[in-house]
């Protein structure tokens, strides 16, 4: 006697990964066993401790100085000052990245710190090692904030948009590029770069200002920092040498190191939040109003007059998510959930296209057991059932709108319905589906009216 199970549903499809992003930028090792086999290659790491074991630390700054203001006769304030930070703050974005909740990620290191600034041809060259990496699906730099000129970093900044566009799959995070106190205006630089089409700008979405965060600079010891305002009493020395003959003043200089601020551009603990509201919510979910951690302040606050003038860009309909500070809730809060393609009614939000990008890659993945099989209505029905249960997963999670399923989306297959006898032919099996992904309430209005009183 045989026994045969005959398979009666059809096959499941599991849903990618939604957030794992990769950093690129510049590290102080390039090499493991072999020298350079480190170099654009991207590596997967779930700690800053696997990135320190492989790639080292951050830069020693040679620029941090102490510097000392007399209140009174004997008694001085301290204040920590770094001249000419280096550019290469990849480490410190990871740091920050994991202390607002990040996961899993990859690195791909461009050079070391010999490299002595940042490169766009490094960068690029790093850029085009993700191709071959599918499970990437956030693509950050940090280090291009670094990039000396505007154009060269939104030149950057368009070939992520275009690589995201090409494997849609993958979103860019970036930043708002700020000059050195030049008097130009980082956002409206932004507004006349060509960032590409509406397509392309789609996939991505940029963040505003920069984050003065609680971190300390890397630096070469006590004997590196030098000090400011103790005018002959300490001519020429350096914080190590106050430790003997001034304790106090070298307590207070400890003090003002550990009380350090450092500017960051937001894109790392943004990403972390991507990865934290992923996780908790699910991917249909903004990741915003969402505070960041380890914040001191922004660096420039914005009202709300300049909220809507970054949310809101009539001609290129480039909009700007800006990061704000509110009394009692947090010194820096996610306060923007759209695209770099704000004026394009379906492509306007984050966490729609990142939906979209989740259920094509599912989608794709799942669908691929059906290549070769016989293009007939059997294999339609089967295909279509698969996306059918997964999608009403989707909705019973709330990424989708409607009171039933047949609101919330369709999933079509079969001659005369998508495909032609032509198509059939010539080998082509077309699916097509349509979704009612839940969208932000990105403004609430209260209607407020005095009631009168009646007799």
């Amino acid at each position: 006697m045989y026994i045969e199970e005959i398979p009666n549903f059809p096959p499941a499809i599991v849903s990618v990964d939604t957030a794992i992003p990769v950093f690129i930028g510049y590290t102080e090792k390039t090499s493991v066993h072999q020298p350079g086999d480190l170099l654009c290659r991207p590596i997967k790491i779930t700690s800053l401790v696997d990135y320190s074991n492989l790639f080292g630390g951050p830069v020693p700054e040679k620029g941090v100085v102490l510097q000392f203001n007399q209140q009174s006769p004997g008694n001085y304030s301290v204040t920590s000052i770094v001249n000419n930070p280096s550019g290469f703050i990849l480490y410190y974005a990871l740091q920050w990245y994991f202390m607002n909740g990040g996961g899993p990620c990859y690195i791909i290191s461009v050079g070391d710190y010999t490299a002595g600034n940042v490169s766009i041809g490094h960068l690029e060259n790093g850029l085009s090692a993700i191709a071959s990496f599918p499970e990437i699906t956030l693509v950050l730099f940090p280090d291009a904030t670094s990039l000396p000129t505007a154009v060269e970093y939104y030149a950057f900044c368009k070939k992520s948009l275009s690589l995201c566009a090409e494997m849609p799959h993958r979103f860019t995070i970036m930043d708002v590029w700020i000059p050195d106190n030049d008097g130009t205006d980082p956002v409206r630089t932004l507004r006349e770069a060509d960032l590409g089409l509406v397509s392309v700008r789609r996939f991505g979405a940029a963040y505003y200002p920069r984050i003065m965060v609680s971190m300390i600079y890397h630096h070469a010891g006590d004997e590196s920092i030098a000090l400011q305002g103790l005018g002959h009493l300490t001519q020429g020395q350096t914080l190590a040498s106050l430790a003997q003959d001034f304790p106090d003043l070298f307590i207070k200089g400890k003090d003002a190191l550990r009380a350090m601020e450092m500017l960051l551009p937001a894109s790392p603990a943004v990403a972390a939040k991507y990865v934290e509201t992923d996780s908790r919510r699910g991917v249909w979910k903004s990741p915003a109003n969402i505070g960041l951690n380890l914040v001191r302040r922004v660096e420039i606050p914005i009202s709300d007059s300049g909220q809507e003038q970054l949310n809101m860009d009539p001609v290129e309909g480039k909009s700007i998510n800006a990061i704000r500070s509110f009394p009692g809730r947090g010194q820096a809060i996610i306060w923007g959930a759209r695209t770099l393609a704000g004026n394009d009614n379906e492509w306007r939000y984050v966490s729609v296209r990142r939906f979209f990008n989740m259920v094509e890659a599912s989608v794709k993945q799942g669908i691929e057991r059906f290549a070769f099989e016989h293009n007939r209505q059997e294999t339609w029905i089967k295909a279509r059932a698969m996306v059918e249960n997964f999608l009403a997963l989707q909705w019973r999670a709330g990424a989708l709108q409607g009171a039933t399923t047949r609101d919330a989306f369709y999933v079509r297959a079969g001659l005369g319905e998508t495909m032609t006898q032509l198509d059939i032919e010539e080998g082509r099996m077309i699916l097509e589906i349509g979704m009612a992904v839940v969208r932000p309430a990105e403004f609430i209005i209260f209607r407020v009216k005095q009631k009168m009183m009646q007799e």
